[in-house]
């Protein structure tokens, strides 16, 4: 902030007087020094003065106006759509970039998660993310992509954000998508969540699938939500085949770190829903093989989980939901005595 302060006195210095007059290079650093430092006012009031003197605000210009309004905390959209439209109309004409169009993406998430877009706001971000293509035929980073999903997600829309994931992955190498969400998986669980959210199961599954396809780092939560969209779907054997996936070392998608005690319970709890008993301990079995070797003698299991679970299935009643609460609680206290309820 001091430097900004000591670059717009200066500015004020040499060019009150009016003898000396700003080109459009330097308004073009004031315009994006303002905007690093968050003073959207000044920025505006640069871009104006610019404006009012006939200068040319050029594509770099625009960009610098909206990877500010981006971050831009007690910002809003009308500000961002208008600054794209403004793009599009002025002349000599602008063209928008990839960068601009993840400034105006990431516009749009920021706002989009403290309060519901408006329908025209939904619009116009619909309208954009054509337009890259249709119009403009800019040539998107993975960077776009990810922006675009994060917009959509944030703004509830699922159809869209699946389209611009699926534009992703079809678009980039596996390497790069995976490395935009390796930083933050956190936004492929969003996605997940919206799909269930929506109640449309399949669509949870595919983004799992990617999930897995991508490498990315394990949540358990993911895993949840995958066998919960089993579970509604009615598909205990995808559920399964997931499990073992996760769980066999000889599986290309071998990663016990999300199969955790409330997942193991999960999956237990949704076999025994629908009366597969029969593939809950061979599973059990080769949770255990799986997590001794990955955790070692820490633990894993918890008194509290196994007494919840084995209550479930003596409570259900299929005849042979017992016997196998009996296996497990026989399983828990040879391999997990600390977890074996009192």
């Amino acid at each position: 902030a001091g430097r900004l302060d000591q670059a717009k006195s200066m500015f004020t210095k040499v060019f009150s007087s009016g003898e000396l007059t700003p080109d459009a290079h330097i308004y073009s650093i004031m315009i994006d020094a303002c905007g690093r430092h968050g003073d959207v006012k000044t920025m505006f009031w640069f871009k104006n003065e610019m404006q009012r003197q006939g200068l040319a605000v050029s594509e770099p210009v625009y960009n610098s106006i909206l990877s500010a309004l981006s971050q831009w905390r007690n910002g809003n959209l009308q500000a961002v759509m208008v600054t794209a439209s403004e793009m599009e109309r002025v002349k000599p004409t602008v063209k928008p970039t990839c960068r601009t169009f993840s400034a105006i993406f990431a516009a749009f998430a920021t706002q989009a998660q403290r309060r519901r877009l408006g329908l025209g706001e939904l619009e116009f971000l619909q309208t954009w993310y054509a337009m890259a293509t249709d119009k403009y035929y800019v040539a998107k980073d993975s960077y776009y992509y990810f922006m675009a999903v994060n917009a959509f997600v944030c703004a509830q829309s699922l159809p869209d954000a699946m389209t611009a994931f699926s534009d992703m992955v079809r678009s980039h190498k596996v390497s790069h998508v995976s490395g935009r969400f390796m930083k933050n998986p956190v936004r492929m669980l969003d996605l997940i969540k919206l799909a269930i959210e929506h109640q449309e199961y399949g669509a949870a599954l595919e983004i799992w699938n990617n999930w897995q396809r991508l490498r990315l780092p394990p949540i358990s939560k993911a895993v949840e939500l995958a066998l919960f969209a089993c579970d509604q779907m009615g598909q205990p054997t995808v559920a399964i085949n997931i499990i073992r996936g996760l769980l066999s070392m000889d599986e290309d998608v071998y990663c016990p770190q999300f199969v955790d005690e409330s997942v193991l319970a999960l999956y237990i709890a949704m076999m025994t829903k629908h009366s597969m008993l029969d593939a809950i301990m061979p599973v059990v079995h080769l949770w255990t093989t799986a997590i001794t070797a990955e955790c070692g003698s820490e633990p894993v299991l918890s008194e509290s989980t196994v007494a919840k679970t084995v209550a479930m299935l003596r409570g259900n009643s299929h005849p042979g939901a017992a016997a196998i609460a009996n296996e497990l609680l026989t399983h828990v206290d040879a391999h997990f005595p600390d977890a074996t309820p009192v």
